[in-house]
Parts: structure tokens; C-alpha cells; sequence
């Protein structure tokens, strides 16, 4: 069996919450079966639970992925996993899932509940959470509406300060957020 026969060689990978696609390939079925198969060495790894999540939030299983990551938080309640959280929540939230404006709101709401603890953390240094925050709201804004999701423009704009503030962000970042912004511009145009 190829999925036990790797675990050993994959510990650093589920340990430390890299990406396992690239180790077994890209076919999703051999992921879904691979996750299946190493469950029982890896049950107790909130890291495993945060990345079998992922791996149904690209395949837009949203139930499935969340509730995987909620448990993942339950178990280690670190900001990584919170970041992971967030990240699922505001995807859901502007997917075909939300299937209508109060459920992706709530769910967007869930999501920046957890990017905001994150943010909290003293630990977190990474500047990639805004990239993320900015996307999804992009978005959640893009799929229900500027005039719907106003309050989700005022929080994108109040976390463009906060990163244009960072002194961690390198020149990369900084034109990522003016490319961000543009987005989030044309959206506003659109409205007038």
C-alpha cells in the first residue's frame, strides 16, 4: 500500500502543514484515499486536520472542510490553524455553497472572526494574511454586490491601511496590495 508506506517520509510534511499534493501527485482521488489511509497515525495532528481541509475546500467541499478545520482548531487552538480556518470560511463565503447572501455573510463574517484572532497573535509575522483577507473580500464583494456587501468594503479598506502600515512587507507585497486595491476600485466604479 503506497499510503502507508509513505507515512513515515511524510511526517515532516503533515507535521508542519506543507502541501501533500506535490509528494503523491495531483490526482484527487489518490489524495482523498492517501488522507484516508494515513487517518489512523495521523488522527491526533490538528495539522492533518487543517490540511484535509484545505484539500476539500479546493474541491469546494465546504461542509466537509470546515468542519474539518473547526476540528483541527479544537484540538490546537494555534494561529496557523486559525489562519487556515479563516481562509476556508471566507472562500465558502463567496462560493456557490453560500448559496445566498446571509449565509455568505455569515460565513465571511466567521472567516475575518478568525483572521482577526490571528492578526491579534504577537507571533504572526507573515504579511500573506492580507493577500488573503483582500482576495476573498474581493470576492465575496465581486459575487453578492458592492451595495449588498458594504460593510465587507469598509473592511477591506480598514486592513489596506493596517498592511500598507507593515514594515515586514517587501516591494513584491506592496504591489500586490496596489494590484488588490485596483480590483477593489474597478469594483466600486462598476457601482456608479
Amino acid at each position: 500500500n503506497q499510503s502507508k508506506s509513505l507515512v513515515p517520509s511524510l511526517h515532516f510534511e503533515v507535521e508542519f502543514g506543507n502541501h501533500i499534493g506535490h509528494v503523491i501527485g495531483k490526482d484527487e482521488d489518490s489524495i482523498d484515499r492517501f488522507f484516508k489511509e494515513i487517518k489512523d497515525y495521523y488522527d491526533w495532528n490538528s495539522k492533518y486536520w487543517a490540511q484535509r481541509g484545505l484539500f476539500e475546500g479546493e474541491r469546494n467541499r465546504f461542509s466537509d472542510a470546515i468542519d474539518f478545520v473547526e476540528y483541527a482548531v479544537s484540538k490546537d487552538n494555534h494561529f496557523t490553524i486559525k489562519n487556515t480556518l479563516g481562509s476556508v470560511y471566507l472562500k465558502a463565503a463567496s462560493s456557490k455553497w453560500a448559496d445566498n447572501y446571509s449565509k455568505g455573510k455569515e460565513l465571511f463574517d466567521k472567516g475575518m472572526d478568525a483572521m482577526e484572532s490571528v492578526l491579534r497573535d504577537r507571533n504572526y509575522t507573515s504579511p500573506k494574511i492580507y493577500n488573503v483577507i483582500f482576495k476573498r473580500t474581493i470576492d465575496f464583494v465581486s459575487i453578492w454586490g458592492i451595495e449588498k456587501a458594504r460593510e465587507c468594503v469598509d473592511v477591506f479598506d480598514k486592513y489596506m491601511n493596517l498592511a500598507r502600515k507593515q514594515k515586514m512587507l517587501n516591494q513584491s507585497e506592496l504591489n500586490s496590495l496596489k494590484q488588490l486595491e485596483g480590483r477593489m476600485m474597478a469594483l466600486r466604479l462598476d457601482l456608479k
